[in-house]
């Protein structure tokens, strides 16, 4: 395996520098100011300066060049004690190297263009719009820590331009109503590229010779000073308006170009060409300390930090002794029957069924053959009432007229079934694909889901095109997510005897987003929670709150959570409980003390160890098998692609897992695949990362929407959704958040 870390080899581990007090002080303005700017801007080009890791009190000053005085207490700075501020050096010195050539647009990571590459250029259609219209090849470079190395992540991608502004867009024919649109920002820093492209806001209408905004700090603007977001979805729709008949045609070739940058394969080649460039150099961070940086990070199979490791794919289970099993989910059913089958209360479900009367043919074709299955199929032979172990099952169908005005039918449609009497924990909603365009507040499938759930039903959406297409895996599919609706338990995964009773929870928030020109200030704290075994227990809620207030919500709701399942439980006075938070966001302080407060209460009762998880799919590092050749499909794919379950140690606290490996890439151009990133807090007690890394590989295999193996955890898998249909239906009129809060938290409504 290969990691895109080529580490640095310093010409010496020690560094004679100085430490100074560190003070802040509030401006004029109410803004916070510090000594550190001041040195800075005092100092340029003669001095370093940036905070001490190990005393955030001090900042540390390193002269540039030799004779220079010592400003504060003389320090002598060795490695690896100081590793972070050699990083910063090197970081610095890699900045400066660059900016003698080409011009950044970021810092961190150190981010560039080396102008040389415009993919418009290379199709024939666009060439006449590549002066304005541009796609360019984009360098990053990010100085990290591979413990106890430090060395450069290296990575190549994709940058979109639009530097046309919006009047000569118009001239053009492009319509820019209800597009978010940019000003430009110039700089004065040589280091950066002239301009800055800020958001202005979002175009409402045309008046003249201005754009009129919404969400916007000023409500017009001239059109010749703002220009469309910089998005790939902007590049195509100028496409779009511009060249109509050509447009499916130079959609795939653009994606064909980009995926030069993009795929396994073509990523480490340009990978390795910027490094042969970068290693012929030597880099000068100060008189007395220099660097090179050597060849990649090859790992070789172990447990030690820098080395990979295979984690194994769990067996799962079908009843609570643990006898009946099986390696595949599905075919476990098939076998076994559900996990919960003796204990499952609602085994002659009624089904309500929303459907057009327009649909109603191919609808009853579709539910006779979810119902009874395709005996010639191996995926649902068997039907959802065999497969499942029901002892019945029935629907119950409410048609009605598809007008021209689906978000007023479909909610007539729910409220009518619901007065009509109804009795149903699940509905299937058909709707058509293309309603996904739909505006939120005019989605019959949201509006649907908001009626239905403020009456406890869960929904399941199928698309009308699915209906009359319908398969094995299709059917496969509906029948797991609506048993788990149902309130099923289909599969739990096997799990070892422990000392410690575990319970995992996976902490998500939604923000309330109000404007992207503030700073959002209302967030919901989620909650979902699981056994050792996956066993999902139930999802918690809090209320909309203010940041200031969100870490005492979010203490609540942890607490309401865990005095519901130990009620559930038989756990003992002074047993052993273990809690482990997967977040998908850096915890903060806040929420660690929130959860170290929870802990100490607990702690009364129980023996009680916790560890606090970062999970993130926003980061540099990238993991590659050159032994991998690819796997023949329908298309050739997965060239280069790690596979899945590699667990690679970056040091004591953090690791990588590598969740879609070539089997699970889709098509030939899709780009390299990201590992997970997973950083242990240092105020967790529990402290052993690979079981930690192991167990969030074992919780990809328990997603109920799909028996494919996820590309994450369900604990962040379920929050994620949650929080966003959450997110959705909070701006559907009459949404009831308290009636999801507080009825449905055991189901998985959400899938």
């Amino acid at each position: 395996m290969q990691i895109n870390f080529f580490p640095l080899k310093f010409n010496k581990n020690q560094l004679d520098g100085s430490l100074i007090g560190y003070q802040e002080r509030i401006n004029n303005n109410g803004k916070r100011e510090s000594n550190l700017y001041d040195l800075r801007k005092k100092y340029k080009g003669q001095y370093l300066f940036t905070r001490w890791q190990q005393d955030s009190n001090y900042i540390v000053c390193i002269p540039l060049t030799d004779g220079l005085p010592a400003l504060g207490k003389q320090k002598i700075f060795t490695l690896p004690e100081d590793y972070a501020l050699f990083r910063f050096m090197a970081h610095e010195a890699l900045i400066d190297f660059i900016c003698n050539k080409y011009k950044i647009w970021r810092s961190d990571p150190i981010t560039f263009s080396s102008g040389k590459t415009n993919l418009t250029q290379q199709i024939d259609e666009l060439k006449q719009y590549s002066d304005w219209l541009a796609i360019q090849s984009q360098i990053l470079i990010s100085v990290r820590t591979l413990y106890p190395e430090i060395g450069i992540l290296i990575n190549v991608n994709t940058r979109f331009k639009i530097s046309k502004t919006v009047e000569q867009l118009i001239q053009l024919g492009v319509n820019c109503i209800n597009k978010a649109v940019t000003i430009k920002r110039h700089l004065q820093n040589d280091r950066f590229e002239d301009e800055r492209r800020k958001y202005a806001g979002v175009i409402s209408s045309i008046n003249g010779k201005f754009a009129i905004l919404v969400d916007s700090e000023t409500p017009s603007i001239p059109l010749s000073e703002c220009f469309l977001e910089p998005s790939k979805a902007n590049i195509y729709y100028c496409i779009e308006k511009l060249l109509p008949k050509k447009y499916t045609f130079i959609v795939r070739r653009i994606d064909f170009e980009c995926s030069k940058f993009h795929t396994a394969y073509d990523s480490w080649e340009k990978i390795e060409k910027l490094a042969k460039w970068l290693k012929a150099k030597s880099f000068k961070c100060s008189t007395n300390l220099s660097f090179e940086i050597k060849d990649y990070i090859e790992t070789t199979e172990g447990y030690k930090i820098g080395e990979h490791s295979q984690a194994e794919s769990p067996l799962f289970v079908f009843d609570k002794t643990q006898t009946k099993t099986h390696n595949y989910a599905d075919k476990g059913i098939e076998k076994h029957g559900p996990y919960d089958n003796d204990s499952f209360n609602e085994k002659n479900p009624v089904i309500l069924v929303i459907t057009p009367k327009q649909y109603r043919g191919d609808v009853d074709v579709f539910l006779k053959a979810f119902e009874q299955g395709m005996p010639t199929d191996g995926y649902f032979s068997k039907g959802f009432k065999n497969k499942y172990y029901l002892y019945s099952f029935t629907y119950k169908i409410h048609e009605f007229q598809l007008t021209s005005n689906p978000a007023i039918d479909y909610r007539q449609a729910c409220l009518n079934a619901i007065e009509n009497g109804c009795n149903s924990k699940v509905a299937f909603v058909i709707i058509d694909a293309n309603f996904k365009q739909f505006e939120n507040k005019q989605n019959p499938y949201y509006i649907a889901k908001q009626v239905l759930m403020s009456e406890r039903i869960a929904v399941q959406e199928i698309t009308i095109e699915n209906v009359r297409r319908y398969n094995g895996m299709i059917l496969n599919s509906i029948g797991l997510a609506t048993y788990a609706k149902l309130g099923g338990t289909p599969f739990v995964i096997s799990s070892s005897p422990s000392l410690s009773h575990e319970l995992i929870f996976g902490i998500g928030y939604k923000e309330i987003q109000h404007s992207r020109n503030i700073e959002n200030d209302r967030f919901v704290g989620i909650t979902t929670v699981f056994n050792d075994d996956g066993n999902y227990l139930l999802s918690n809620l809090s209320r909309e709150v203010t940041y200031e207030n969100y870490a005492v919500e979010l203490l609540n709701t942890l607490e309401e959570c865990f005095n519901e399942i130990k009620e559930r439980g038989v756990w003992k006075c002074g047993d052993t409980v273990r809690l482990i938070f997967h977040s998908y966001k850096r915890l903060k302080n806040k929420e660690v003390e929130s959860v170290s407060n929870l802990v100490q209460r607990l702690s009364k009762d129980y023996k009680v160890e916790f560890a606090f998880l970062h999970l993130s799919e926003h980061h540099d590092w990238m993991i590659f098998d050159k032994n991998q050749a690819g796997i023949a499909s329908k298309q050739f794919k997965g060239k280069y692609v790690a596979p899945r379950g590699i667990v690679v140690p970056l040091g004591q606290n953090t690791s990588l897992l590598t969740l879609i490996g070539p089997t699970q890439t889709k098509t030939a151009i899709q780009g390299a695949p990201k590992p997970l990133l997973i950083h242990l807090h240092e105020g967790s007690t529990f402290t052993d990362l690979f079981y930690l890394s192991k167990q969030i590989y074992r919780f990809t295999f328990l997603s109920y929407r799909s028996f494919i193996p996820a590309t994450l955890p369900v604990t962040m898998l379920y929050s994620e959704k949650i929080a966003e249909l959450l997110g959705v239906l909070r701006t559907i009129p009459n949404f009831n958040a308290d009636a999801v809060r507080l009825h449905l938290r055991q189901s998985k409504w959400f899938l």
